[in-house]
């Protein structure tokens, strides 16, 4: 049996209310959007108001970023997807679950062609995102 590169990949698509005030965030606003592993061990994307977000939040966070809470309708959440896969490819996370995410982020962009395959060579890929080199490697299966 081969090893799983993520437990499990999460839902991608931004909650509309703060995580931890329960406010609801609205269409246009910049939040901050997080990877965390919740109390089972899973991956879980949670969305947090800018005044709620605190140091600590950055600390337990697998990875982050800013984003901008997009209009409702399946075309603003396939933005945000994709806004949020770009996001994480631009991030350069120090953990082994945020470089398997990363990884996998390249893969869902260079699928839906929003990047440009320069080199493959064994584990290492490059891509190009907006005109900007990215490099990445491939996870072992072992990990």
């Amino acid at each position: 049996m081969r090893a799983t590169l993520v437990r499990t990949w999460p839902n991608l698509r931004p909650q509309r209310t703060c995580h931890r005030t329960g406010e609801p965030i609205s269409p246009g606003a910049t939040y901050v959007a997080a990877l965390i592993e919740d109390d089972d061990g899973q991956l879980a994307r949670r969305s947090f108001c800018h005044d709620a977000w605190t140091d600590d939040d950055a600390t337990a966070s697998v990875a982050f970023w800013s984003a901008t809470m997009p209009q409702s309708g399946k075309s603003a959440e396939q933005a945000e997807e994709a806004a949020s896969a770009e996001a994480m490819l631009r991030a350069n996370p120090t953990t082994d679950d945020g470089q398997r995410l990363r990884y996998l982020a390249m893969l869902t962009l260079l699928r839906r062609r929003r990047v440009r395959l320069l080199q493959h060579e064994g584990r290492s890929w490059r891509v190009q995102l907006d005109g900007e080199p990215h490099d990445v490697t491939e996870p072992s299966e072992a990990a």
